[in-house]
């Protein structure tokens, strides 16, 4: 069995998903990056500590 990914995806849209709806999106996986800023959020470690491989925007 392959191990559960997750995709931290933005969502840019003005309505909010509501809780059971469904969406079908094409979306462009990006690789995580962090940024370089040593006094900033690291975020590399953040996703990675919640199972998150990639991250799109809608």
């Amino acid at each position: 069995d392959l191990p559960e990914q997750r995709i931290y995806t933005h969502w840019n849209n003005p309505e909010p998903v509501k809780l059971g709806e469904r969406w079908r999106a094409e979306l462009q996986l990006r690789p995580l990056t962090s940024r370089l800023n040593q006094g900033g959020f690291d975020r590399q470690p953040w996703y990675f500590a919640k199972g998150i491989s990639a991250w799109a925007s809608v």
